[in-house]
């Protein structure tokens, strides 16, 4: 998918869906950290429907970073697979 990127496009978006990944888990730990503090204070419980709300949209927002990480290692493969060919060359 990534084969007809430049070094340059690699490069950024690799940088992209890092960043991507990592503001997909600021959201879900910020889920996360909610949920816990609503059970500290005696809001949430297990079957609290916000509290599983909470906790399956942590989820989602989780997948979706892993998604983008295993994107961004597959530009990070082609792009060394490039420097490697290169080098041999």
């Amino acid at each position: 998918m990534f084969d007809t990127l430049t070094e340059t496009e690699l490069h950024t978006l690799d940088h992209k869906l890092h960043n991507g990944g990592h503001a997909c888990f600021e959201v879900g730990n910020t889920l996360a950290h909610v949920a816990n503090e609503r059970r500290a204070a005696g809001h949430g419980t297990l079957n609290d429907e916000t509290d599983s709300a909470m906790w399956d949209e942590r989820e989602r927002w989780s997948g979706a970073m892993t998604e983008l990480h295993q994107l961004a290692a597959e530009v990070r493969a082609i792009a060394a697979a490039r420097r490697t060919d290169t080098a041999n060359a």
